[in-house]
């Protein structure tokens, strides 16, 4: 039971983890290239904001149109069948080239399929040494080439041979370098040696086997001087040179070097004073002879191992049981390089050719180069049959041109990408497959896939009225904004930098660019600053809670006022430091006596409301104001004193007003059905001002300073009394232990000047020594 619940939790985290990929991107191309699972939501009619996502993912938040995008191809641009070479040229290799469109991330499997054919071109080079020890095989390739012609026809018609010597730079200590040496190399005139040479192409290839003996017949040996010789410098031309020797394009190349003696290498030119690295390139004459012996040191192992990979050279060393381990080495580290043994009279050179041709054409090895960046590459096959089940390998053997099917590789090509590469170029590379010792080859070229198929040109809107009238493209669902541009709509001009958009001079310095007024929480989107709560204005420079507020909004709200810059814009027909005056009057009227008063005629309209004039008020109830005793009796009549109010009528209109000493009147007054007023006065005031204590506050003052002096005085004194502590005891510790007593000035010189006799302290007797 555990088990089957482990297993089930392994597979939910497993489609969990499908399923909740990491996707991102604001184009539908970053998007699907961002990973395996991720989608792209195209749907124009798609609110929310996230539109990367897996498929189950913008399917749930309500998506129609869901694209995961282009899947990943490959195109046959070259794609030449296969053919053994009885008619026609002959083709091991299918296809020839392609291109591959590869998404991030994924995995792209495709076939190659070679077979052997029967026809194939073979060029095989012969490059011999011609010292003495070595004349028997020239004897042997002269007299064994019809032979060998035969036997190689026997699995190709298609054949050609070249041939050429190699010896050794003609210099010492190499080389012999007098005039005799130069002329007669070998000593013995009777064997007819030619002059030393360092190398010599003299047969470019062909299939003429009489003109190849002729050729070989009449090479002449030639000698050297030490035991090592310069195969390495023919070995390099004969590898480079491919016009001038002649080999094929399309051909199974075979190099045969035939000697009995070690190799010189990298390095060993200096011991003639050659020090110039040798620059791997061809330096032949018109007449074959290389010609930069004497100017650059000899080929490293690594040029040889790099040039024979680079032209698709089988090397095959035929060397005697003298110098065969020393090759057998070499030959490890180049490809497809193998050493066999050549007998004493060169006869069993035929043998090896043969042989090492047979073995080369029953295997294959694929191999890819250059090494493509951020791309694995895997081969698997089952070698037409011989593996049950396919196999891990770029490699099989064992191969004949009869009654086999073709061999089938199966290639795996992994991106290893995260995300497309930003620049356009990098977003594609080439490399090639082929066989190790093949001319032939695949031609191969990966195209990242970046794109959607909705962002193609023919599928979008290029500057599209749907983004702000062209400053964008319209694609997948959504705006593509232009340079300078962003937006939903593409309507946010970023064009100016955040100082040219949104900086204004600092008021205080002129000098200093502020972004935003600096404030905290304000940024610059759009080339407009967006300002935090309570600021507006172009650079955020107006507070906006300076404005005072009526009915419990700013400026009385909007139908009165706007805010701005810390004061009331009032609306027609308000007025007022915050809009709350009308400038109407018609609250304030009423109609005396078929005639439209303001306030009854005894007061003013403001703000919409009666202020009512006081004066006849003051003198009746508290004998005070503007008006005499008598202008008082005659004018306030209508008016009375009373301890309290009635405001509860409905009739009545309670009013309140401050008088010259601050203190509030409060009085009432109605009309009767004449339209004559009568008031009423409270007796007592209200609301009036406290008359400061002089006293007590100036008796506040005076002691907060007292107390804050005090309070300073203790400090400086705590801390004085710290200090003095620590000096004393710093005092004490000076005391007691005095080490200034015990220094001595730097510059004081003893007066006295000390010298010992070395002599003083010897003893008789080895002073009687010394003296003898």
């Amino acid at each position: 039971m555990e088990i089957q619940l482990f297993f089930i939790l392994i597979y939910i985290v497993t489609c969990f983890g499908q399923d909740s990929g990491t996707c991102s991107g604001n184009r539908c191309g970053e998007c699907i290239t961002s990973g395996t699972q991720c989608a792209w939501c195209y749907d124009e009619s798609y609110i929310n904001k996230t539109r990367c996502g897996t498929v189950t993912q913008l399917q749930n938040l309500g998506c129609r149109n869901v694209t995961t995008g282009p899947v990943s191809s490959i195109q046959f641009l070259r794609n030449i069948s296969l053919n053994d070479g009885a008619t026609g040229e002959a083709v091991q290799l299918y296809p020839q080239k392609v291109k591959i469109r590869l998404r991030p991330h994924e995995t792209f499997k495709w076939f190659i399929k070679y077979k052997l054919a029967k026809n194939f071109p073979v060029d095989i080079y012969f490059l011999t040494d011609p010292s003495y020890t070595m004349r028997f095989l020239r004897d042997a390739l002269a007299n064994l080439a019809g032979d060998l012609a035969t036997a190689i026809r026997n699995l190709t018609n298609d054949y050609r041979f070249g041939f050429g010597t190699t010896m050794d730079k003609v210099t010492l200590p190499f080389t012999h370098t007098t005039a005799a040496a130069l002329q007669d190399p070998c000593g013995n005139p009777d064997l007819n040696c030619d002059p030393p040479h360092d190398f010599i192409h003299r047969y470019s290839f062909s299939n003429n086997t009489n003109s190849f003996v002729a050729t070989v017949g009449a090479t002449k040996l030639t000698a050297n001087y030490d035991a090592p010789e310069g195969g390495f410098d023919g070995l390099m031309q004969v590898l480079v040179c491919t016009d001038r020797i002649g080999w094929r394009s399309k051909s199974r190349r075979l190099l045969l070097y035939a000697t009995d003696s070690d190799f010189h290498f990298a390095g060993d030119g200096r011991l003639a004073g050659i020090v110039k690295p040798n620059d791997g390139q061809c330096h032949l004459d018109n007449t074959g002879r290389y010609t930069h012996g004497l100017l650059q040191d000899y080929p490293s192992v690594g040029q040889l191992i790099k040039t024979t990979r680079d032209n698709n050279i089988n090397l095959i060393f035929a060397i005697t049981s003298a110098s065969k381990a020393l090759y057998e080495q070499l030959s490890q580290l180049i490809p497809e390089a193998t050493t066999s043994e050549l007998s004493s009279d060169s006869r069993n050179i035929l043998d090896i050719i043969k042989t090492n041709y047979e073995n080369i054409r029953r295997s294959v090895e694929l191999r890819y180069y250059p090494v493509p960046n951020d791309i694995s590459i895997e081969f698997h096959t089952t070698c037409g049959g011989f593996y049950r089940v396919s196999q891990k390998t770029a490699r099989c053997e064992n191969i004949t041109e009869k009654g086999e099917s073709e061999i089938e590789f199966e290639v795996d090509i992994k991106s290893l990408l995260n995300s497309c590469p930003k620049d356009p170029s990098q977003r594609s590379q080439t490399f090639v497959i082929s066989p190790v010792g093949l001319q032939e080859q695949i031609e191969i070229e990966v195209e990242y896939i970046c794109e959607c198929d909705c962002q193609k040109p023919e599928n979008a809107e290029i500057n599209s009225p749907r983004c702000n009238n062209g400053t964008g493209d319209f694609e997948c669902g959504i705006c593509h904004c232009h340079d300078g541009w962003s937006g939903d709509t593409c309507d946010c001009d970023e064009r100016m930098t955040e100082e040219e958009a949104c900086g204004s001079l600092d008021k205080k310095d002129n000098t200093t660019i502020k972004i935003c007024n600096d404030l905290e929480n304000s940024r610059c989107m759009c080339g407009k600053c967006v300002c935090p709560e309570g600021y507006t204005g172009d650079y955020c420079e107006c507070y906006n809670a300076g404005c005072g507020y009526y009915n419990n909004e700013i400026c009385g709200g909007t139908s009165r006022g706007v805010c701005q810059c810390g004061e009331c814009k009032c609306e027609p027909g308000y007025t007022g430091d915050v809009c709350g005056c009308p400038v109407s009057t018609e609250s304030c009227e009423r109609v005396m006596d078929g005639n439209v008063t303001i306030c009854s005629g005894n007061g003013d309209c403001v703000c919409g409301v009666c202020k009512c004039h006081g004066n006849y008020r003051e003198c009746k109830a508290f004998q005070q104001g503007l008006l005499t005793k008598e202008e008082c009796d005659k004018q306030c009549t209508h008016t009375t004193v009373a301890d309290n109010l009635d405001d509860k009528s409905p009739n009545v209109t309670s009013c309140r007003f401050p008088d010259a000493t601050g203190c509030f009147i409060i009085f009432t007054y109605e009309f009767d059905s004449n339209a004559r007023v009568s008031i009423v006065v409270k007796k007592e005031k209200e609301s009036c001002p406290i008359p400061a204590n002089v006293a007590l506050l100036g008796g506040s003052i005076a002691g907060a300073i007292f107390l804050v002096a005090l309070l300073l005085l203790i400090i400086w004194k705590i801390l004085t009394t710290c200090y003095d502590s620590m000096e004393y005891a710093r005092y004490k510790r000076e005391i007691d232990n005095p080490d200034f007593s015990k220094n001595e000035n730097p510059i004081f010189k003893p007066p006295v000047t000390k010298f010992d006799n070395p002599m003083c302290d010897v003893n008789i007797a080895e002073k009687d020594k010394m003296e003898i």
